[in-house]
């Protein structure tokens, strides 16, 4: 919304919050994390963030430096997704997190957004939140190369699987014993294929690929025209 955040303004910390895989608060648990930093939110609510912190099975007294790196990362997000901001950064919010851990993240996710918030999940292991995300923003060498709804994807492309090479197949890629392609709708429907749901992992390889531009054309998406205020510039790894 126009707003420098390196300037460090309260008006606009205020209204997001960024969690690392590395954030960590130096302070003795929870109950202490929001009393001392949750009051610089105006929306936080400290008894959304208990209600999340016992559905992970954490106690608000539990002592931050005793935790494992999977208990410390659950504890973050329940406090992260208390904090109600306007957007909310989460990167690769699921390392540490076992499959009964990632499923009650989505259910939170799902639970305190809403029309008036943004979550953006940076990610390398996309199918753990993949049936919650409703768009995709794929970058390469600081470069964007796609930015689209997911509802547009599942319209403009068809993924299938299949044990045999699809003939117009915009890419294909073998895994798990199955070839795993994807094709325009109509091609589909002409090789009377039934389309399963989006791919999204398959769709980042296949933008990685050099088969990129065709399935970028069968978008018909020009990135930089839907996300016009997108500035990517270089920076210091």
């Amino acid at each position: 919304d126009g707003a420098e955040i390196s300037l460090r303004r309260p008006s606009s910390l205020s209204r997001c919050f960024y969690l690392g895989s590395e954030t960590f608060f130096p302070l003795r648990d929870m109950a202490t994390v929001a009393k001392l930093h949750g009051c610089f939110f105006p929306r936080f609510s400290p008894e959304s963030m208990i209600e999340k912190l016992q559905s992970f099975g954490i106690s608000p007294s539990q002592r931050l430096s005793k935790m494992s790196l999977g208990t410390r990362q659950k504890a973050m997000l329940a406090y992260a997704l208390s904090l109600n901001v306007d957007v909310l950064l989460l990167d690769e919010p699921t390392n540490g997190l076992d499959i009964e851990s990632k499923a009650i993240l989505q259910d939170m996710l799902l639970s305190s957004t809403n029309d008036d918030s943004i979550v953006i999940v940076s990610t390398h292991i996309i199918s753990d939140l993949q049936n919650i995300f409703d768009s995709m923003m794929v970058m390469q060498k600081n470069r964007l190369l796609l930015n689209a709804d997911t509802n547009d994807i599942a319209e403009r492309l068809a993924f299938v699987s299949s044990y045999s090479e699809i003939p117009g197949a915009l890419f294909s890629e073998w895994s798990a014993g199955a070839l795993h392609s994807i094709l325009s709708p109509l091609a589909a429907d002409d090789l009377d294929l039934r389309p399963g749901p989006v791919d999204l992992r398959l769709l980042y390889i296949a933008l990685h690929s050099k088969a990129n531009q065709g399935v970028i054309n069968a978008l018909q998406v020009n990135p930089l025209l839907e996300f016009s205020r997108l500035e990517t510039t270089q920076t210091p790894s």
